[in-house]
């Protein structure tokens, strides 16, 4: 199963640099290990503060899921996972990496 999630510029840069391999996210999708993530860099002070997405993605998979407890508030899980690969719009053009950033 596939997920597009908004990711804001600070958790995103941290993703892009391949330096966070884990999400703490609300488990209102029931994630489990091996769905894909699709995170868009979504800025949510532009357009006048209603946000937008940035044309940048980060396509991960699901390795390990930490449930609820373990002091996360109720209802929240963390989810450790392995970058796939990342993609840049620029310039009406689509790039793709499939190494991680070094």
């Amino acid at each position: 199963m596939i997920h597009e999630l908004k990711c804001h510029p600070e958790s995103f840069e941290a993703k892009w640099l391949n330096k966070k391999n884990w999400e703490i996210r609300k488990n209102d999708r029931t994630f489990q290990v091996g769905y894909i993530l699709i995170e868009k860099g979504f800025s949510p002070v532009a357009n006048n503060g209603t946000g937008a997405y940035d044309g940048t993605e980060i396509h991960e998979e699901v390795l390990w899921i930490l449930p609820e407890g373990y002091g996360l508030k109720k209802g929240f899980i963390i989810m450790s996972t392995k970058q796939l690969k990342r993609v840049r719009i620029m310039n009406g053009e689509r790039q793709e990496f499939t190494e991680p950033y070094n």
